[in-house]
């Protein structure tokens, strides 16, 4: 076991903060919680199919209190603290400006730290390589690395709330190339809009399937009272995905 550990999701967030933190020379273990809940088989299925490795541990069940929107309270609290007591000294997250939710900012975990380190009379460090940046320069960061193989971005993640039982196939557009894909993920959920609407960053479209989601998201950010790259790049997504909208109907039309 190495001193140093990152959360691994299968999200795009961990799948780009191993590859930044290996570049800047630490030496760390991937470790997955399998904590029951709905989405965990999907997730271990696309991480067993990674070229790099993941340590899978059964220490923490948490299907129990997941909620019916697929939210665990305190997720990212708890895993830490179990990673933490499984004996590592430094222990990394994927957080980022673009997270909204309490238990995955900077603030949170500087406490925390400090918490540890007392009660364990040791130092003790939880981070994010992007407590500074959003996610929208994330994907682009590693884009910029991987520019002729972007697509494992969208193929080795998983950020689904309701997954599918069996993968179909799906529409994707990289630099004017259309192509198709198999995936698990409905395209229908929150946490797949915000996927689709992140990888646009890399120029990766995925055409998200539920037109209520965007329309949501359209009212939140279509105003926004401070532009960020997270508001910028979700309505950049969203213009683009009514021109993929009309080019389909377009074509229904002339049928």
């Amino acid at each position: 076991m190495k001193k140093e550990v990152l959360l691994f999701t299968s999200g795009v967030d961990s799948y780009i903060a191993r590859e930044y933190l290996i570049s800047q020379g630490h030496d760390i273990d991937c470790l997955y919680f399998n904590h029951g809940g709905r989405y965990c088989l999907n997730e271990i299925r696309k991480i067993n199919m990674l070229p790099f490795e993941v340590l899978i541990s059964d220490n923490l069940v948490l299907g129990d209190i997941e909620a019916d929107d697929a939210f665990i309270p305190n997720r990212n609290l708890l895993m830490t603290i179990m990673a933490q007591s499984m004996g590592y000294e430094k222990v990394w997250l994927g957080g980022s400006l673009s997270d909204r939710i309490g238990d995955n900012k900077s603030e949170v975990f500087q406490r925390l730290s400090e918490l540890l380190s007392t009660t364990n009379e040791s130092y003790i460090r939880i981070d994010s390589p992007f407590y500074g940046c959003y996610k929208d320069d994330m994907v682009k960061w590693w884009v910029s690395k991987h520019p002729a193989s972007r697509m494992d971005l969208a193929k080795n993640t998983f950020s689904c709330f309701e997954p599918l039982e069996e993968p179909t196939e799906a529409s994707i557009f990289i630099q004017g190339f259309k192509g198709k894909f198999y995936t698990d993920e409905c395209l229908c959920c929150p946490a797949c809009f915000r996927k689709c609407s992140v990888l646009w960053n890399g120029d990766i479209f995925i055409h998200h399937k539920n037109k209520s989601i965007v329309d949501h998201y359209e009212e939140q950010f279509i105003k926004p009272i401070v532009k960020t790259p997270r508001s910028t790049g979700t309505m950049n997504y969203i213009e683009r995905w009514y021109e993929e909208l009309d080019h389909g109907e377009e074509e229904n039309s002339s049928i």
